[in-house]
């Protein structure tokens, strides 16, 4: 996880999307964690930080192949952030239905592929993200969450795709996503 992964120059997205690590590092050229590339992409949906580690993985297709054991459907990522900033053409190639989204969550909350130190590691990341998944909810809920919203062009937003696992005070699991 401490791994350092260069964020190069080649992985700047040019007009800038939502990106706190290119508004850190405007000119790239530095090592980044392994973790805070993760931590970046799951709490604050940085869209550099997600190319970073789809470039890591070789491609979308190392993300689906990982999916589709799992047994969750309606899934489907086919190009990376980069190119739907510069098209927004391909964003109906890339979906995720909301049943499908919460199938993953539930395989998340109950029967992790991930080790313990992981998903604790995802919950504290995903508690910090910030998002609308949380209002209205009886005290002591807590919400471990990944938020998703898309440009707004011409007034239009093509997608907003928040998805949480809401822990209610009595310790039940509620999943949700908007």
């Amino acid at each position: 996880m401490d791994q350092p992964i260069l964020f190069r120059k080649s992985d700047l997205i040019l007009p800038k999307p939502y990106t706190p690590l290119q508004a850190k590092y405007p000119q790239a050229g530095v090592d980044v964690s392994l973790r805070g590339l993760l931590q970046m992409t799951v709490s604050l949906s940085d869209n550099t930080a997600a190319d970073i580690l789809l470039r890591l993985g070789d491609s979308p297709r190392i993300v689906r192949e990982y999916i589709a054991p799992l047994g969750v459907r309606g899934f489907e990522l086919q190009d990376d952030e980069r190119a739907l900033h510069r098209d927004h053409a391909p964003q109906s190639r890339n979906w995720f239905e909301p049943a499908g989204a919460v199938q993953l969550l539930r395989t998340i909350a109950e029967r992790s592929p991930l080790t313990t130190e992981h998903i604790a590691l995802l919950m504290e990341w995903m508690s910090a993200s910030s998002g609308h998944l949380g209002a209205d909810l009886p005290n002591g809920s807590r919400v471990a969450h990944q938020t998703g919203h898309s440009d707004v062009d011409n007034g239009v937003a093509a997608a907003t795709n928040d998805i949480g696992l809401i822990t209610r005070a009595d310790g039940s699991l509620r999943l949700l996503h908007s």
